[in-house]
């Protein structure tokens, strides 16, 4: 199976290094446009993440996880791009603007552990992470996950605000 590495290079163009076993490192040259036309094609949606995972997982007796992280964006103006906000970042140890991801993780009684599900925090949608995990947490539910344990941080949770079952 191939291995790839996307870089990039000048304006126009990404380098793709692809290392094959058996006829080693191949570059691959792609057109920027190509690259968009593709991401903007595609539609990624969290049940995809999902449904990519579930055939390397035990879906029963395992631990849920959630846990948010922001992607730090700190000469974007949020004004001009919708997703970037000002949030709690652990590791800044302050308010840092950025994107907030918000990622529900499985690790299941094999010990294997990945992300399952996630959503990027949107302020326009007007929810909470709290919203967020709720909505994420059915829907692993309803595709078959039958965890053991919900766990998560209590950073901006209120009582009561956080009970999902």
């Amino acid at each position: 199976m191939p291995v790839r590495l996307l870089t990039t290079e000048g304006k126009k163009k990404y380098n793709c290094l692809v290392y094959y076993p058996e006829r080693g490192i191949r570059k691959i040259t792609i057109p920027k446009k190509r690259i968009n036309r593709f991401l903007l094609r595609e539609r990624y949606e969290p049940k995809g993440l999902f449904e990519e995972i579930k055939p390397y997982i035990n879906r029963v007796g395992g631990i849920l996880s959630v846990d948010d992280t922001v992607a730090d964006k700190p000469y974007s103006n949020p004004t001009k791009a919708k997703l970037i906000g000002y949030f709690w970042s652990g590791k800044h140890h302050q308010v840092f603007k950025g994107i907030n991801i918000v990622t529900l993780y499985y690790r299941d009684p094999d010990g294997k552990a990945m992300p399952i599900n996630y959503r990027i925090y949107d302020k326009q949608e007007g929810k909470t992470k709290n919203n967020y995990f709720r909505e994420m947490i059915e829907e692993v539910i309803e595709l078959g996950i039958k965890p053991l344990l919900v766990t998560g941080d209590t950073r901006g949770s209120q009582l009561g605000k956080s009970k999902v079952f």
